[in-house]
């Protein structure tokens, strides 16, 4: 229970702050959708799970390549 409760970003307080618009927002317009999308972005900031899974949208940083490849600069004398 604690770890649910650590590591907040910015990605996930994003995630709290739009499942709450969508709830307040269901509440009011009464639509069955909006309760469907706040109780998914209210879970998915709770248990900090997003929609490509845990970092499933992560890049490979093992194999990195070198795309320039830079000189020191020497001023002349």
């Amino acid at each position: 229970m604690n770890n649910l409760l650590k590591d907040w970003n910015a990605g996930r307080i994003m995630r709290l702050l739009t499942g709450i618009g969508f709830g307040v927002y269901a509440i009011i317009s009464k639509d069955s959708v909006f309760y469907w999308l706040a109780a998914l972005f209210l879970i998915q900031s709770i248990l900090n799970f997003s929609l490509c899974g845990a970092a499933g949208c992560s890049s490979d940083t093992q194999e990195s390549k070198t795309v320039y490849k830079f000189k020191k600069y020497k001023p002349e004398k």
